[in-house]
């Protein structure tokens, strides 16, 4: 086997399709048929099956799959690890530090820490939180190497300046206290707190919270009436004592308080993790990939999978 053969196999079973292989590949359809064809010879198993016009592995593919993902993962991370070596030489340790939002209960920051140690302990991992409104410029300091954060928070100029993975789509919530009258009424949905405050963050400079949370009510019939906070801080304590209610993420350490109630809404946002073009860090790479796979592992989790 070769790689070009494993890498016609990885987009067949991607695609579900020998057309869309080959044209993702930019190559004839035959060319992507003749390396399987003798990628199953040699391994003695048929790798794919027709179901429903579709091509998709079989029970011998499913395996072949698994293992050529572990090899391909091996020899990037032993890529990565050795470039890491090399950059640290001489050093001791090679560091990387990490921001992310100051109001987020990051549940991949312990596992991540854990898989780093094992996996590449050379890599020193720091980490610190920023404000809303100071995050943005966390992507650009030269002494942060990546920011987990929303996409909107990233203000256009810099898009040019900055790369970017998608992690994932975050669920907005509204939270009030435990011991508000709404708190836990059976169906309670957002439009029943029309007649209460909505306490947010705001600043002059940065509106959008105001913007995005009038769009969601409105879209629930009613205008929000808003009480505007300085900091996060004063949000939570004027929620928690009683005051009207407020709508934050999912990810809001304040979604586990007991002290409050939470209510899901239907509205996402996506989350990526960013990183300045210019910044050669190795371990940029390796640390985006510990956190999508601990936050799609923890989805599979939810899900049941």
């Amino acid at each position: 086997m070769n790689e070009l053969q494993i890498k016609y196999f990885f987009s067949v079973a991607e695609t579900g399709s020998y057309t869309q292989a080959a044209i993702d590949q930019n190559v004839s359809q035959p060319a992507i048929s003749k390396q399987i064809t003798a990628l199953e010879n040699e391994l003695g198993v048929t790798l794919f099956e027709r179901n429903n016009n579709c091509t998709v592995l079989s029970e011998s593919g499913k395996l072949f799959y698994d293992c050529f993902r572990r090899i391909n993962q091996d020899l990037e991370n032993t890529r990565r690890l050795a470039q890491m070596k090399h950059a640290s030489k001489g050093k001791g340790s090679l560091t990387a530090r990490l921001a992310f939002f100051i109001d987020w209960d990051l549940f991949f920051m312990a596992p991540l820490v854990q898989s780093l140690h094992k996996d590449f302990p050379e890599l020193n991992l720091e980490i610190e939180s920023r404000g809303k409104f100071e995050i943005a410029s966390a992507i650009m300091d030269p002494s942060i190497d990546a920011t987990i954060c929303f996409y909107h928070m990233v203000p256009k100029d810099m898009e040019n300046k900055i790369a970017s993975r998608f992690l994932c789509e975050i669920q907005r919530t509204l939270l009030c206290s435990a011991k508000h009258p709404l708190a836990g009424k059976p169906d309670v949905k957002l439009s029943d707190f029309k007649d209460e405050d909505c306490i947010v963050i705001y600043s002059p400079t940065h509106p959008e919270p105001c913007r995005t949370i009038r769009k969601i009510c409105e879209s629930h019939g009613f205008e929000p009436k808003f009480i505007l906070k300085s900091n996060h801080d004063s949000v939570v304590m004027t929620v928690q004592s009683g005051h009207g209610y407020c709508i934050f993420d999912e990810w809001s350490r304040n979604t586990s308080n007991r002290h409050f109630f939470s209510m899901p809404l239907d509205y996402t946002r996506p989350v990526g993790y960013f990183w300045r073009r210019d910044n050669g860090n190795p371990a940029i790479p390796i640390i985006a990939d510990a956190v999508e796979r601990i936050i799609r592992e923890r989805k599979a989790e939810k899900e049941g999978k």
